[in-house]
């Protein structure tokens, strides 16, 4: 299993090949990173945590708590044609299609659809650009002065946040259960109201092929490199996490959070 998913996914290894978490080095593989424990205080540990880099679809985290407090759970939702035409992830709407508020709520985080996220973004608030608007009012209204977004997926390079804000953003997303339960999941299946249905796949592969728990929502531009926002176990401790602008790959973040959890400890 483990040489068919090293030849599948490049940045996987089996646990005979991981790389020694004393060898890695924090700066040689993202931008920004900040960890604490999930019971607050100082943190474990923090490398630039108030660099405004660009976020790619962790912006998904302020996308969804904006439309859960402008919309409802079964508010039909028109897929406009703009949305079915967006460049990278897609969950595959289809432009006139009706979907529940809550079934492109599991698209634009488990799969990261960046229809689902422009669907949802128009219903509530007319356009991408009046939605972002909405999404910056909430970011200043819950304390977090350096995250700003210019459209619902991040696809915009402009979508920036900091380390240390994402994770308290984070902590804001994970304390609505709905949410919080939709990035655990590895499949879901939604339905349109005319009875369409599609199998949705978590895209989170620290889910689908590490061997610790992980849940959370990972994005990627090139603008932004390899993003990673939610939270990982270490024994019978959980640590909110934000990896910022990956040089590398998934499994050296796994590494990165062994060797800094090992050399800073519970705080």
């Amino acid at each position: 299993m483990g040489v068919l998913l090293t030849a599948l996914f490049p940045h996987y290894a089996s646990s005979a090949t991981r790389t020694a978490p004393g060898s890695v080095d924090p700066a040689a593989i993202l931008r920004a990173y900040y960890i604490e424990h999930e019971d607050g205080g100082a943190a474990v540990a923090q490398g630039n945590p108030d660099r405004r880099v660009s976020v790619a679809s962790a912006t998904k985290l302020v996308t969804a708590l904006v439309a859960r407090s402008m919309l409802r759970d079964d508010d039909l939702v028109t897929v406009p044609g703009a949305a079915t035409r967006l460049i990278g992830a897609r969950i595959g709407l289809t432009a006139g299609e009706r979907y529940r508020v809550i079934d492109l709520l599991h698209g634009m985080l488990m799969e990261s659809g960046n229809d689902a996220a422009y669907s949802i973004a128009v219903r509530a608030a007319g356009s991408p650009a009046r939605f972002a608007a909405r999404m910056n009012e909430w970011c200043r209204a819950n304390g977090f002065p350096k995250s700003s977004f210019a459209d619902p997926a991040g696809l915009n390079r402009r979508s920036a946040s900091t380390a240390r804000e994402l994770v308290g953003i984070f902590r804001a997303f994970q304390s609505d259960p709905a949410l919080a339960r939709i990035i655990t999941l590895k499949r879901h299946t939604i339905h349109s109201a005319g009875g369409r249905s599609i199998e949705l796949n978590n895209s989170n592969y620290f889910i689908r092929y590490f061997r610790r728990e992980f849940a959370g929502k990972t994005g990627y531009t090139r603008a932004a490199g390899s993003c990673y926002v939610g939270w990982i176990k270490n024994g019978a401790d959980r640590y909110y996490v934000a990896f910022l602008g990956a040089r590398k790959g998934w499994q050296e973040q796994d590494v990165l959070f062994d060797a800094l959890v090992a050399r800073n400890g519970r705080r």
